[in-house]
């Protein structure tokens, strides 16, 4: 179900997934050569900000929190079964210094399947996150962090080894 309201500017490929619900009050902005795909029954949440200039995968049962800021110049990869929080910021991009803020670097994210990304987290560009990893409230995450670990800090630094966990979601 999409809430058109949602939509602020679609200009590129939109392709939701079945059961899939785009709440009233987000905003969502698609250029025009953008691509965006979610799985089967994700939720994104109202006042989540979406912004697609390059292409978004999101895997089936993702959850997006109240909030959170997605932002994918390049690409970003959410993978199935994950859960982001309220109030996180994912960009795959970060502007240039005081005299050129328009000279964006890009780097793909990746965020692996059955992950949690805690209230307050800020994924960098170029950041990557392993299956089954839960990251902590209010952590910085740059540079990559393995499967099946808790991390939490500024930058995010591994706290504990999980158990590792069957990374396919359960149907």
């Amino acid at each position: 179900m999409v809430h058109y309201s949602a939509l602020t500017s679609i200009e590129g490929h939109l392709s939701v997934g079945p059961g899939s619900k785009l709440c009233r009050g987000e905003k969502l902005r698609l250029g025009p050569r953008a691509s965006m795909r979610t799985g089967s029954r994700c939720v994104i949440e109202p006042g989540a900000r979406i912004e697609v200039l390059g292409e978004l995968v999101i895997g089936d049962d993702v959850y997006v929190g109240r909030d959170a800021v997605i932002v994918a110049r390049s690409n970003v990869s959410i993978g199935s079964g994950t859960l982001i929080g309220e109030r996180v910021s994912i960009h795959d991009a970060n502007h240039g210094p005081a005299d050129a803020r328009q000279a964006f670097r890009t780097a793909p994210v990746t965020i692996g399947s059955r992950a949690w990304i805690a209230a307050g987290v800020v994924v960098t560009a170029g950041a990557s996150v392993g299956d089954c990893t839960t990251v902590g409230a209010n952590a910085v995450v740059v540079g990559e962090i393995p499967a099946s670990v808790i991390a939490a800090g500024v930058p995010a630094k591994v706290v504990r080894t999980l158990p590792t966990c069957n990374s396919a979601p359960a149907t």
